[in-house]
Order: C-alpha cells, then structure tokens, then sequence
C-alpha cells in the first residue's frame, strides 16, 4: 500500500522473514527512507500490534494510522508527526472501517466511528457507524 502527501510516498514494507509491516516514509523520490511508525514497539505482554491502514495529510506533514491489538482489526487511531514520528496524544478507538480523510487545512479529518456498545445492547448492534470529524 502506497501513498503520496505533498511530494511525500508513505508505505508499509515488512523485512525478510517478519511477521509485520511497518510504516515508511520518503521526503522525496529517491531519499533515503525513514521509518515512522514499528508496531512491534507498542507491543504489552501477549497482544502484539499491527497497522490496519493509513493516511497521510494533504500536505505530507501528518499521518493518520489505523493500529490494532492482537490481529483484531479493532482499529484506533493514532496520528503522527511526518518529520519526527512523534505520536500525538489523541487516539480515537472504534475505528474499524479505515476511512480517513483530510480535510483542507491538514488539521482535521473525517473518520467512522463504531458506536460504543452497552450492556443491554445485542453484540451485532456495534456495526452502527458515525461519521465524525477530528478534532
């Protein structure tokens, strides 16, 4: 999977013999690459992380990441810094389905968020979906 933000090409790549992939980046065609984002550093005891999908702003400065525990696909949102790969502290949980979109500016983006199931509510209820904007 690939993606450009401003002259930016972001893309997962997993080494020889991994079992995941990690998020890269490069400034322009041909730069060397950086990695911004190892999942297997956000690894707690048994669960280990994976990226679902991903992002990048309009202008290349910011990207939005899908991770979830354990291969359940129970995405939350994490952003970014391109430049330092610095994780901003929101995280937006629920977001399974990956639809991220930034909005002009590049500080803000559209997401679905699965509502939060209650108690009293049947397991299949979560697929009701909302589009939200961030922040």
């Amino acid at each position: 999977m690939r993606r450009f933000g401003a002259g930016r090409l972001f893309y997962l790549k997993a080494d020889p013999g991994a079992d995941n992939v990690k998020l890269y980046v490069q400034d322009r065609a041909g730069s060397r690459e950086r990695l911004l984002l190892d999942p297997e550093l956000l690894t707690k005891g048994d669960a280990h992380y994976s990226i679902d999908y991903f992002q990048p702003s309009l202008d290349g400065t910011s990207v939005a990441c899908g991770i979830s525990p354990g291969g359940s696909e129970e995405s939350v949102i994490h952003v970014l810094e391109t430049a330092t790969g610095k994780q901003l502290s929101d995280a937006i949980d629920r977001a399974l389905f990956g639809a991220v979109m930034w909005l002009p500016g590049n500080k803000s983006f559209l997401y679905n968020r699965l509502q939060k199931l209650t108690p009293d509510m049947p397991r299949t209820a979560f697929r009701a979906a909302q589009s939200r904007v961030h922040p």
